[in-house]
This record gives C-alpha cells, sequence and structure tokens, in this order.
C-alpha cells in the first residue's frame, strides 16, 4: 500500500465525530473570532477547507485505488489541492471570497472534487451495482454537506476501505 493510500485510509476510517467536532469547531469558531481577531477567523475557515478537501480527497483516493482499470489523468488527483490554495492565497492576499475571480476558481475546483469523488465512490462501492445519476447526484450532495454526510455515508466509506488491496 502506497504511503498516500494508507493516510487516505486513514483519514477515510476515522470516526464521524472527529471530523464532526473539526468541522463545526473550525466553522462555529470563526463568527466571534472575526470580531476579536480577523485573520485568526480567515485562518479558521481555511482549517475548516482543508479539512473538508482532505477528506474529500480520502474518499476519492480510496474509491479509485478498488477500481484501479479505471482510467483517469495523473493531474487529477492534484486538483483537490486547489480549494485550499485559492482560499489560502485570498487569505494571504487579502483578496475578497464574495462574487469574485477567486470565489468562481474556488467553488469550480470544489464542485469538480466533489463530482468526481461521488461517481468514484458509486463506482466503487458493490453495494451500488447499477449506479444511477441520481444516486450519484445525492452522494454529491452528502459530500457538499460534508456534517451530514460523515454520518450518513460512514458504512459505505467502511465498506470500500475494506476492499482497498494491501500491497
Amino acid at each position: 500500500m502506497t504511503r498516500g493510500l494508507a493516510v487516505a485510509k486513514r483519514l477515510l476510517t476515522l470516526h464521524p465525530w472527529v471530523l464532526t467536532v473539526l468541522l463545526l469547531g473550525f466553522n462555529l469558531a470563526a463568527g466571534p473570532v472575526s470580531w476579536i481577531a480577523p485573520p485568526l477567523a480567515q485562518t479558521l475557515n481555511w482549517l475548516t477547507v482543508a479539512v473538508d478537501m482532505g477528506w474529500i480527497w480520502s474518499i476519492y483516493t480510496v474509491s479509485t485505488a478498488v477500481v484501479p482499470e479505471r482510467s483517469r489523468p495523473a493531474w487529477e488527483p492534484w486538483i483537490f489541492v486547489v480549494p485550499s490554495l485559492v482560499e489560502m492565497i485570498a487569505m494571504i492576499g487579502k483578496l475578497s471570497m464574495n462574487n469574485s475571480p477567486a470565489a468562481l476558481l474556488f467553488f469550480a475546483a470544489f464542485l469538480f472534487c466533489i463530482g468526481r469523488t461521488a461517481i468514484a465512490l458509486e463506482t466503487a462501492d458493490p453495494s451500488t451495482a447499477p449506479t444511477s445519476m441520481g444516486k450519484t447526484l445525492g452522494t454529491a450532495a452528502l459530500l457538499f454537506f460534508s456534517v451530514v454526510g460523515v454520518w450518513w455515508l460512514r458504512q459505505r466509506l467502511l465498506r470500500v476501505a475494506a476492499r482497498t488491496p494491501s500491497v
């Protein structure tokens, strides 16, 4: 098992409470902190995005390892860095993330990652043999609303992680 796959599998199998506490903690703390120290609030927003993208990346990595014959471009795993990177550049450069080109790039990359991850998860899960568009869109919605998705997708993620090759 490669190192990246081992890290992804570990992130994927974390208990949902860990991800829920991290996502909600960073997100809820950013509001009051923004009155006291705006740069710290921006850092908390970035941490929220980074944790969320790490979870989505881990699902994608494990799901694509389960179905290795599925072709994918070599650059595709690297797109998962883009939302966090755009958020960090906006934070450092004091760029607005409200109706701006940075926000458009962020959401385009974020939605692309969610779409590719939903397709990979549907392909890797043996219980969803005939994959439908509705099922894939439902999975994408659960990935978008990750605080709910970590709980709702738990059994499917463990099933897919159990199928991961251990080389």
